[in-house]
C-alpha cells in the first residue's frame, strides 16, 4: 500500500471584491485568478483525480471563497479538461444558466446589471460585449453565485469513463468503509438527480437501505435523540 501523499495547504482567492461607494453602494472591483490558485487546484485534479473528495472539496471551497466572474471560470475549467471536454462542459454549462434565467429576471435583486441592463444569458456566459473579465463586475453578486453553481454541476456531472452506474444499484462491499460508499453514492446521485433537495433525501435513503449489514446495524444502535454533550 503506498503512502498517502499530504495535503497541500488549501489557497484562497478574491477575483471580484465589494466596496462600499457614495450613497451607500457597493462597489464591484475587478482582481486577476490567482495563478497559484490554479495551479494546485490543478495539481490536485492530476492527484486525486476530478472524484477524489480532497480535489472536490478544494475546488468547491475556493469557488466558493468569493464571487467569481465566467471568464476565471471558463479559463480555470479549459485548464482542467482537454478541448472536447471543455466544449462539452460549455454547453451542459450554457443549458444550465439558460434554465436559470427566467428566475433571475423575475427576482428585484438579479435582474438588471449594475448599470441597469436586464440580465442576459450573455452575462452569465460571459459572450458577446461582456467577454472580458472586467466588464463582468456588473452582474449581480447572487447572479454569479448562480453561475458558480451551474459551473459545478456541470463540471461533476460529466460522464467520467465507463458504464454509467444507477444510483439505486450502488451498494456497500463489505471490505468497503461507509465513508467511500457515501462518496461513491454521492457522486452517482449529483450526475443524476438535478433537484438539490430530493437528492439529499435519496442520498440519505439509499446511503441506509444499500449499506452493508455491519454498518447497517450500527447505524439502527444509534439514538433518535442522542442527549447534548454538555
Amino acid at each position: 500500500m503506498s503512502e498517502q501523499q499530504p495535503f497541500p495547504s488549501i489557497p484562497t482567492l478574491a477575483p471580484v471584491t465589494f466596496r462600499n461607494a457614495r450613497g451607500g453602494n457597493n462597489r464591484a472591483e475587478y482582481h486577476p485568478f490567482p495563478q497559484a490558485t490554479i495551479r494546485e487546484i490543478c495539481k490536485a485534479h492530476r492527484t486525486y483525480g476530478r472524484d477524489g473528495p480532497y480535489f472536490r472539496g478544494l475546488l468547491k471551497a475556493d469557488l466558493s471563497a468569493e464571487a467569481v466572474v465566467p471568464a476565471d471560470l471558463k479559463y480555470l475549467f479549459s485548464c482542467l479538461l482537454n478541448p472536447t471536454e471543455y466544449i462539452l462542459w460549455v454547453t451542459a454549462w450554457k443549458q444550465l444558466l439558460q434554465d436559470a434565467l427566467p428566475g433571475l429576471l423575475n427576482n428585484v435583486n438579479t435582474r438588471v446589471d449594475a448599470q441597469g441592463n436586464p440580465i442576459t444569458l450573455e452575462h452569465l456566459a460571459g459572450e458577446g460585449q461582456w467577454t472580458e473579465a472586467t466588464d463582468q463586475v456588473v452582474i449581480p453578486a447572487q447572479c454569479l453565485h448562480v453561475v458558480r453553481e451551474t459551473a459545478l454541476t456541470a463540471f461533476f456531472s460529466m460522464q467520467t469513463q465507463g458504464p454509467v452506474i444507477l444510483y439505486l444499484k450502488i451498494r456497500q462491499d463489505q471490505r468497503e468503509s461507509f465513508t467511500d460508499f457515501v462518496e461513491r453514492l454521492s457522486r452517482a446521485t449529483e450526475a443524476q438527480i438535478k433537484n438539490e433537495m430530493a437528492r439529499e433525501h435519496i442520498l440519505t435513503e439509499i446511503a441506509f437501505s444499500n449499506s452493508n449489514d455491519l454498518c447497517r446495524a450500527a447505524i439502527l444502535s444509534l439514538p433518535i435523540n442522542p442527549k447534548p454533550i454538555f
